[in-house]
């Protein structure tokens, strides 16, 4: 067969050799490669029909098909049917981990990820919640515990524990004892010295000189005159020339003379005659009697009987408290959320949650904190109930995120910035933020995915999970992370003895690592759930008014022993 002739077999043909052929090859029949050789084509397979493979495929592409030429493979409905879906059927009948997974390698033989069969198995006998019981976990949390609530939440669990305690407690009977009689010492009689007489000395006369007189001298008249006198000469003196002859004369500016003041006489002080002291008689103090104090008699204390002071109830003898219902009662009560009690200390399904904790081990499911008790109830119960025989998603990447708008299309983010979410778009602003988030770095699972054109518009931002945040200052395992208030994607550290209502809208979550050192570092944080911050404030505000509560009925206490002790002594003295 040459220059491309067409050729046509009506028979069988076998060829026990290599085959090349360098044109098209059309097969309108059957094809069967018998004794499992291998085939190897090196140009593209196009298959227009359903393909079975009965063994297992192998994929060794370059990863360059599909959009962006970026997939190993790539599945394309473009023939107008209606299903687009994969379908993975599984052959056993037990689905567990060891027959249900799909795993992601790294180069030769290291697993980047793996999703594989979830099995309960080795833990045995898990309480799975109801469907009430997890709707009532949910409804508490959503209609007590958001930012909206939370403060009359805390409110009104303060006041119902008052509440509580005051309508539970009664007061035992006991006696008061008796105040025995005494006897009061009388006051005794006193003897007052009596102010004796004493001679009181006379004041004396005295001779006081007298004032002498004295001659003053007269002032003289003073006359002036007359003033800026100089001599003057004139040559020559006549008006003949010829007899040179000079004539000279006193010349005065101020001529004459005048009396500045005429003579004063000043008339001489005759002296003064001064009568002396006569002196002055003193009378003798005669001396004083004192009478003596006779004393005084005290009647002796008869003793009081104390009656002894019965069983009080409080919510009977003075009234029952009421209690200010929380907006999850509100919804039990109209029936908008179910009314079972999940912390019921006969049959609640914490109780069980913890006994089965403790018989497996699982300690750390259990707190003393019923808020963090409720977050790991209902995490235990969810995991039970949904992802028994369901999935788990094994990859290095430890938290949910969904790609949320930012709200301003300028605006960059780098992963770990903190950010503050508002009406579902984001932004590095957190004052008055619906919701604090962070930018997540390398998700498990990456939802609200969009389309190419538009994905610059959006971020990856962490909903639950673990990641690593940006941190300025110290911050210790344990310690919360708040978005630090300056709008620059940063967060800082609070004790958790530090937290206050206030800061509860803006913490992001726990952190799980130590960084004791100034500057800003990425510190891995727990984030999502919630209920531990409000527990601590919660916790600090009971005991808070547990103390005040305390210290009123110390100072009721002491008043009332005060007031006591005030009356028997009026009794004592007034009606002896």
């Amino acid at each position: 067969m040459t220059h491309a002739k067409p050729t046509h077999l009506t028979g069988t043909l076998e060829v026990d050799g290599a085959s090349s052929i360098g044109g098209d090859f059309t097969l309108n029949g059957k094809l069967d490669v018998a004794n499992m050789q291998p085939t190897t084509m090196s140009g593209t397979l196009a298959v227009d029909k359903l393909t079975t493979t009965n063994a297992g495929l192998q994929v060794n592409g370059g990863g360059s098909v599909g959009p962006g030429n970026e997939y190993l493979a790539y599945f394309n409905n473009t023939e107008g049917g209606s299903g687009d879906g994969i379908a993975i059927k599984l052959a056993n009948e037990q689905v567990d981990k060891q027959t249900n997974f799909m795993t992601f390698y790294r180069g030769a033989n290291t697993v980047a990820g793996r999703i594989e069969g979830y099995d309960f198995g080795d833990i045995a006998d898990i309480p799975v919640p109801t469907t009430d019981e997890i709707w009532s976990a949910v409804c508490v949390g959503i209609a007590d515990y958001n930012p909206l609530t939370i403060v009359w939440t805390q409110a009104a669990t303060g006041f119902n524990l008052f509440a509580g305690l005051w309508n539970n407690t009664t007061i035992p009977a006991f006696d008061i004892p008796d105040i025995p009689p005494f006897t009061i010492t009388d006051v005794p009689a006193l003897t007052i010295p009596n102010v004796p007489a004493f001679v009181i000395t006379d004041v004396p006369g005295f001779n006081i000189p007298d004032i002498p007189g004295v001659v003053l001298p007269d002032v003289p008249r003073l006359t002036i005159g007359p003033l800026l006198c100089t001599n003057i000469c004139f040559c020559p003196c006549g008006i003949d020339i010829t007899e040179w002859e000079c004539c000279c004369e006193d010349v005065c500016l101020i001529p004459g003379s005048f009396t500045v003041w005429p003579a004063i006489t000043i008339p001489d002080f005759p002296g003064i005659a001064i009568p002396d002291f006569p002196g002055i008689e003193v009378p003798d103090f005669p001396g004083i009697d004192v009478p003596d104090f006779p004393g005084i008699a005290v009647p002796d204390f008869p003793g009081l009987v104390i009656p002894a002071v019965p069983e009080i109830n409080l919510a009977e003898v003075f009234g029952e408290c009421p209690t200010i219902p929380t907006f999850s009662d509100i919804l039990i009560s109209e029936g908008i959320c179910p009314d079972e009690d999940i912390f019921d200390l006969n049959d609640g399904y914490v109780r069980r949650l913890a006994e089965w904790a403790f018989e497996n081990r699982l300690q750390s499911v259990v707190s003393a904190d019923p808020l963090k008790l409720l977050g790991n109830a209902i995490a235990w119960g969810l995991t039970t109930s949904v992802m028994h025989n369901g999935v788990v998603y094994g990859s290095k990447g430890a938290d949910y995120a969904e790609y949320l708008p930012k709200m301003y299309a300028s605006e960059q983010f780098m992963k770990g910035e903190v950010v503050g979410v508002y009406n579902g778009k984001i932004s590095k602003n957190t004052l008055h933020a619906d919701q604090i988030l962070a930018i997540t770095s390398q998700p498990l699972v990456l939802g609200n995915m969009q389309d190419e054109d538009i994905i610059a518009d959006f971020e990856q931002v962490a909903f639950l999970g673990q990641i690593p945040v940006f941190v300025n200052g110290h911050v210790y395992a344990g310690d919360y992370i708040v978005a630090s208030g300056k709008n620059d994607g940063m967060a800082i550290a609070v004790k958790a003895e530090s937290i206050t209502a206030e800061m509860l809208s803006m913490v992001l979550g726990t952190a799980w690592e130590t960084h004791a050192s100034d500057g800003v570092a990425l510190v891995n944080t727990s984030i999502g759930l919630r209920p531990m911050e409000i527990a601590e404030v919660v916790k600090k505000q009971d005991v808070l008014e547990n103390s005040l509560q305390e210290k009123v009925e110390t100072h009721q206490t002491g008043s009332a022993q005060l007031t006591s002790d005030i009356e028997l002594i009026k009794r004592a003295v007034y009606h002896p």
